[in-house]
């Protein structure tokens, strides 16, 4: 119960703070915080990760999407994790602020004392709540007193569930399937009294990633997400992560059709920090001078009982280094 009292701790304090983040955003430096992607990855670390970013995409162009993030998730025992965020996006006079909350089962497929070397598979159930805003006043419109802005609705709230499993050993990798925004509510904020409905549409995701040890002091992550929209073409990202000493650490990444970037990062004990910038690529270059992430990560050692192995029912202490 201590780590559930820390993480609801850290989320009470960022919302006191006005701290918010987002579940199914863009993010360059996603490979840090799946569980942005994926509520299985609740409690799947054997540490506590405390991430926020900050996004400005599109720079140049005037009230383009700017977005904040903070989440935390941890394991809490009975091979149960939990975790849960906040997130706001602003593009021009609109808003989109929320609230997500997730559960998940580990099911140790090969059982070890140690959390870093088993293999589990994991099954995340996530809630998320969201008020769309509309800010009326910032509207101009073509004719005075349009009928379909005076009758907009200012905020109105959704809720939503999302779905994920995870495959994973340690440290080592992972593989991953999610689906959000499974119930596909209507988003009715402009309250017209016609049949015309805005529906949200399902978020698919695939992720995996691998860390290739290349000698004593070197390591390469590389990493892919594929995301799929109903009613949109598919995108993927391909990524690759050199990390020194577990200290320093650059890396490069393709968006199709969209961008390239470049990521450079520093960790410090228990503080990781990431910088990535994003190249434009599509016809966006035109009006674009790219997009700004910045993005921390504070570790909180665990300290409590690992999963517990289908072979062995054995539970340990456990207070690792994290694994950059």
């Amino acid at each position: 119960m201590m780590i559930l009292k820390r993480i609801l701790l850290v989320l009470l304090i960022s919302l006191a703070f006005g701290a918010k983040s987002q579940q199914v955003g863009l993010n360059s430096q996603y490979m840090f915080n799946t569980f942005l992607l994926n509520p299985a990855v609740a409690g799947s670390k054997e540490y506590i990760p405390i991430h926020a970013s900050v996004r400005k995409q599109w720079v140049g162009i005037a009230e383009g999407p700017v977005s904040q993030s903070v989440t935390a998730h941890g394991y809490n025992g009975f091979n149960f994790g939990i975790g849960g965020g906040i997130f706001n996006e602003t593009t021009g006079p609109t808003r989109r602020t929320g609230l997500n909350f997730s559960t998940a089962y580990h099911l140790v497929l090969k059982g070890s004392s140690s959390r870093t070397q088993q293999m589990t598979m994991s099954f995340g159930l996530g809630g998320t709540i969201t008020q769309h805003v509309l800010d009326k006043n910032a509207l101009t419109t073509y004719l005075p007193d349009d009928p379909t802005i005076i009758s907009a609705y200012n905020s109105t709230l959704i809720p939503d569930l999302n779905f994920g499993f995870l495959l994973h050993k340690g440290n080592k990798w992972e593989v991953g399937m999610s689906a959000m925004s499974l119930v596909q509510t209507n988003v009715d904020i402009y309250n017209l009294g016609n049949e015309v409905r805005n529906r949200l549409v399902r978020n698919y995701f695939v992720h995996g990633s691998y860390t290739i040890d290349a000698g004593s002091d070197f390591k390469i992550q590389p990493s892919l997400v594929f995301r799929m929209i109903e009613a949109l073409p598919m995108q993927f990202d391909i990524n690759s992560r050199f990390i020194y000493q577990e200290k320093y650490w650059a890396g490069i990444s393709y968006r199709h059709n969209d961008a390239v970037s470049a990521m450079i990062g520093l960790n410090i004990y228990r503080l990781r920090f990431g910088y990535s910038y994003d190249f434009t690529l599509s016809d966006m270059r035109n009006y674009s001078a790219g997009s700004h992430e910045i993005a921390f990560t504070y570790f909180i050692h665990g300290e409590g009982k690992g999963f517990q192995s289908n072979k062995s029912q054995s539970r340990t202490r456990y207070r690792p280094t994290p694994s950059f």
